[in-house]
C-alpha cells in the first residue's frame, strides 16, 4: 500500500499547488476587470478583459479536473489493494488458494522487476491479472533513468529529482551517496575534502538533493568536456 499511498499523497499535494496558482490568475484577471470598471472604459477593453477571465477560469476548470481524475485513480488503486488484502481471511478454501497464488505471482513479478526483466514481469503480469497489485510503473520509471544516465544524458533523471523533491530532501543517505558519486567522476581516490566541500556547498543550497546536486556537478563536467567553459561558467 506504501507506493499507491505516496502516489495519491504526491497528486494530491500537486492539486493543490496546481488549483492554488491557477485561482490565483483568475483573481488577479477579475481584480483589473474590477479596477477598469471602475473607471468608465470603453466596451471593446471590457470584452477583452471578459475574455480573459474566461479564459482563466477555463484553464482553471481544466486543471481541477485533471487533478481530480488523476487522484481518484491512485484512491482506487489503494482501495483495490486493500480488498485484496481482505480475500486473504476468506472462509472459502479455494479463494485462500487464489489469493496464496496471487501472492506468488505478485513476489515473482517484483523480483523479475527488480532483476531488470521488465517485459517478462509485465507479461506475468498482464497473464496472472495482478496489474493493479504490482508497482510496475514505478519500475518501469527506474528504467527509463537508468537508460538515460547510461546514455550520459541527466535531463531525465533530473525531471525525476524534481518530481520527488521532498522525499530526497529527506533522506538521511547523502554521505554514501556522495562518496559513490566522487568515486564515479573523480576515481577511488576521492579525498575527504572534496567530501566535505560538496557538502558545505549543499547546506548553503537547501532546496538541492544530494543526487541532483551530483547531477548539477555531472553537467557542469560534460560542459567543460565539450569546451564550453563559458558556459559551464554560467551554469
Amino acid at each position: 500500500l506504501q507506493v499507491p499511498y505516496e502516489t495519491l499523497n504526491k497528486r494530491f499535494r500537486a492539486a493543490q499547488k496546481n488549483i492554488d496558482r491557477e485561482t490565483s490568475h483568475v483573481s488577479m484577471v477579475v481584480a483589473e476587470l474590477e479596477k477598469t470598471l471602475s473607471s468608465c472604459p470603453a466596451v471593446d477593453s471590457v470584452v477583452s478583459l471578459l475574455d480573459g477571465v474566461v479564459e482563466k477560469l477555463s484553464v482553471l476548470k481544466r486543471k481541477a479536473v485533471e487533478s481530480i481524475q488523476a487522484e481518484d485513480e491512485s484512491a482506487k488503486l489503494c482501495k483495490r489493494r486493500i480488498e485484496h488484502l481482505k480475500e486473504h481471511s476468506s472462509d472459502q478454501p479455494a479463494a485462500a488458494n487464489l489469493w496464496k497464488k496471487k501472492r506468488m505471482d505478485r513476489m515473482m513479478v517484483e523480483h523479475l522487476l527488480r532483476c531488470g526483466y521488465y517485459n517478462t514481469a509485465v507479461k506475468l503480469a498482464r497473464q496472472s491479472g495482478i496489474e493493479d497489485l504490482v508497482n510496475i510503473e514505478m519500475f518501469l520509471t527506474a528504467k527509463e533513468v537508468e537508460e538515460s544516465l547510461e546514455r550520459q544524458e541527466t535531463m531525465t533523471c533530473l525531471a525525476w529529482c524534481h518530481d520527488n523533491k521532498s522525499r530526497l530532501r529527506k533522506m538521511k543517505e547523502c554521505q554514501t551517496e556522495l562518496k559513490m558519486g566522487c568515486k564515479s567522476r573523480w576515481g577511488s581516490d576521492c579525498s575527504r575534502e572534496n567530501d566535505s566541500l560538496v557538502m558545505e556547498t549543499i547546506k548553503g543550497k537547501p532546496e538541492l538533493s544530494c543526487l541532483e546536486f551530483s547531477l548539477r556537478i555531472q553537467e557542469f563536467i560534460e560542459l567543460i568536456r565539450q569546451n564550453k567553459r563559458l558556459d559551464a561558467v554560467r551554469y
